[in-house]
């Protein structure tokens, strides 16, 4: 079994604020777990965008789910 992890970001660059989010799902495309945190006090996207990289990762980790494919 291999699981996917899919994640995204939104950047409210005026308000300083980000949400990141990420779903993991099996090899079967059905999802196993999903789960999202708020950013404050962030400006730059690209920072966003590597943090939800970073936390989908995390997620799966933690869940021993060490072979991750990020899409």
């Amino acid at each position: 079994m291999y699981v996917i992890t899919n994640v995204d970001a939104a950047l409210d660059v005026g308000g300083g604020r980000a949400g990141v989010g990420a779903v993991v799902r099996n090899d079967r495309g059905v999802p196993i777990f999903a789960a999202g945190v708020c950013l404050i006090g962030v400006a730059d996207v690209e920072i966003v965008e590597a943090t939800a990289i970073y936390k989908g990762l995390k997620f799966a980790v933690d869940r021993h789910l060490l072979f991750c494919s990020l899409c």
